[in-house]
């Protein structure tokens, strides 16, 4: 009995079966559902058979799916099921276990949802109507020119900041979201917070609307600028709300205080400025003085009196006569204002002009202002601002060039340092042993380390004098004459020694044997011959060095040539930079202080020429090497003996 009456308390169709589909028990709903007069004409039949007529299970069924796993089931009736029925229904299917846990039947309970469905239908078109109102809303807010802030009223948190809140002051909402935070950016001087929050806080308090409106109040934007605003709050103490609007005045401000200069200064030029002032009334093909102002006299020679009445052709000369006419009539015809550059006897002159409404009259009015001297300071300040930048680009080059100077002089220091020591540590060394040393034969050769050590310390200072003599340009050129197949064999003979012959042979070019009289500095000559050979040794493992001149295209050139490494492509200019060393060196095999080849570029140009490098071609033996030239100023070959030296 009382499980009949929960049966029949449940709202919708309750059905009770066994496993083969039977009904056991069913409500009142359901039997009236089937078609049945009472439960008893339902009981022990197939509810299949009875609801539907069919001679096995709905494949919809719910109660299928739980007798085959044991779980409740939901189910809900599809778009399809529903036009057919009419209604939307929703069957909840559970089993019926006994003692051993054996399914022996199920319970059905379906239900009728289709007024449910209804309302969450209109209930998402609201929430989509409330969603699209408010996105609109939204749009329309950001959109307005003025800034909107919804804050709490008991927190003072902001809810809401529309985009021309965010634009006036710089901020986003999560950086002014509450009312400190909002103070303590816009207003940042202390001072001035205390006061103007004080006033606006007093205000809001009172409770009393119309106080809350504050104009003039001036603000500090993210970036530091500062704007002029007008504010007003809206309390909504219901909602918890104050509606806070703000107007930035700035351009407003600028634009009022602009015209009152203009005004101003319009004033003062009109008494005491060669402002020329004008009404006219004009007609398609002509434009008549009506008032002028007394100082036309000054750009034409006319006194006002005898301008009135006058038109265009009778004032000026015919062509600039004719433009202003047909300019009158654009302006009084279109009602527009017209800017105008105009010369004049010699003069520049801009004139406004703008229509005027009276009755049928086509009136315009105007003044035009003499901007000779104007254009002239122009002219004047683009000449000294072309001045300044090319002032500027040297001031750059100059610091750049002393940065460069201080950093080489690090690197010249530092790399000195190492070249100095290296032949001292070995002077020092070997002196240190010589006094306990009684081999004859290891004497010998400690004195000889010693030589060459004190020969190598000499070159490297006197590398570092003859270039410091270059850089303060205390090297001077005396020109002598001499002949130059003399100079090659004194450098030539300079080299005779074991060490530079042992694999690479010194040679003069067989051209340049033949006596070649020259005017210029012999003593600077053979310095960059010198440092010329001693880079080719260096870099020459075997083979042969040439030295010589030649002339080429009426030119004479004087040359260094050798079969070893050859430059890197890209180098031949860079080898000539203080302390370069060329890709590939090992710069731990190849000593020197770095100067031989800038030495030789500054002797050049104190010689009045140049020097440069090239790669050789590859010969029948497959040596290639490198060729040095430099030029030198030069008088012609002169038939006289050589200077003595």
């Amino acid at each position: 009995v009382e499980l009949e009456a929960v049966i029949n308390a449940l709202p919708g169709i309750v059905s009770v079966v066994d496993t083969h589909f039977r009904v056991l028990h069913a409500n009142e709903a359901a039997y009236k559902q089937f078609g049945q007069g009472s439960l008893e004409e339902i009981l022990g039949k197939t509810c299949y058979t009875v609801r539907k007529g069919l001679k096995k299970p709905c494949p919809q069924c719910s109660l299928i799916a739980v007798f085959q796993d044991g779980q409740p089931k939901i189910r809900v009736s599809t778009p399809e099921e529903e036009k057919l029925v009419g209604h939307s229904t929703k069957a909840f299917a559970v089993p019926l276990f006994d003692k051993k846990g054996k399914i022996w039947g199920g319970v059905e309970v379906i239900m009728d949802v289709t007024d449910i469905r209804k309302a969450n239908e209109s209930l998402e078109r609201l929430n989509k109507e409330l969603v699209e109102k408010n996105a609109f809303i939204q749009t329309i807010l950001d959109q307005l020119p003025i800034g909107i802030a919804l804050n709490t009223i008991n927190k003072g948190e902001a809810t809401y900041i529309n985009k021309k809140f965010e634009e006036i002051y710089g901020w986003e909402k999560e950086e002014i979201g509450t009312v400190p935070k909002f103070f303590k950016k816009v207003y940042p001087d202390p001072v001035y917070r205390e006061a103007i929050m004080n006033r606006i806080m007093g205000d809001i308090q009172s409770g009393d609307p119309s106080k809350m409106h504050w104009e003039n109040v001036e603000v500090t934007t993210r970036n530091g600028t500062r704007k002029i605003v007008n504010a007003v709050n809206i309390p909504l103490p219901e909602q918890n709300t104050m509606v806070s609007t703000v107007s930035d005045i700035t351009g407003l401000k600028k634009a009022e205080k602009a015209l009152m200069e203009t005004n101003d200064l319009l004033s003062k030029f009109i008494h005491n400025s060669p402002i020329y002032a004008f009404i006219k009334e004009v007609k398609p093909h002509e434009s008549k003085v009506i008032m002028v102002s007394e100082n036309y006299v000054e750009m034409i020679g006319v006194p006002a009196s005898q301008m009135v009445g006058k038109n265009m052709q009778e004032l000026f000369p015919p062509e600039f006569a004719g433009k202003i006419t047909d300019d009158d009539w654009q302006v009084v015809s279109n009602g527009n204002t017209i800017l105008l550059d105009e010369d004049l006897n010699g003069r520049h002159y801009t004139t406004v002009k703008f229509p005027i409404n009276q009755g049928d009259r086509n009136l315009l009015a105007g003044y035009t202002i003499d901007i000779t001297e104007r254009i002239k300071s122009e002219k004047l300040v683009r000449d000294k601002n072309e001045e300044l930048v090319k002032a500027n680009r040297e001031l750059l080059k100059a610091k750049q060039k002393a940065e460069e100077s201080d950093r080489l002089k690090t690197a010249f220091l530092a790399n000195m340092s190492h070249e100095i020591r290296t032949p001292m540590n070995s002077i020092m060394g070997f002196a240190s042993l010589l006094p306990e040393e009684e081999s004859r034969e290891l004497m010998n050769q400690y004195a000889e380390i010693i030589v060459r050590s004190s020969e190598q310390l000499v070159h490297i200072i006197d590398d570092i004098v003859l270039y410091s003599r270059l850089q303060t340009r205390l090297l001077s050129y005396i020109p002598g004459t001499f002949d130059v197949a003399g100079l090659l064999l004194d450098v030539k003979q300079s080299f005779n020694l074991p060490d530079f012959q042992k694999n690479v042979q010194l040679v003069i070019d067989p051209n340049s044997e033949k006596a070649q009289i020259i005017t210029s500095d012999y003593d600077k000559m053979r310095q960059i011959y010198t440092n010329l050979v001693s880079n080719a040794f260096k870099y020459t493992s075997q083979g042969t060095i040439s030295i010589g001149y030649q002339n080429r295209n009426n030119r004479l050139l004087f040359f260094v040539r050798d079969t070893g490494m050859g430059i890197p492509k890209g180098e031949e200019k860079k080898i000539f930079d203080r302390f370069y060393r060329a890709s590939n060196v090992n710069k731990g095999q190849i000593g020197g202080t770095g100067l031989g080849l800038s030495i030789v570029k500054e002797l050049a140009d104190l010689l009045g020429g140049q020097v440069w490098a090239e790669n050789n071609a590859k010969d029948a033996n497959g040596e290639k090497g490198a060729s040095f030239y430099f030029s030198i100023r030069q008088s012609d070959a002169k038939q006289a003996e050589p200077e003595a030296k």
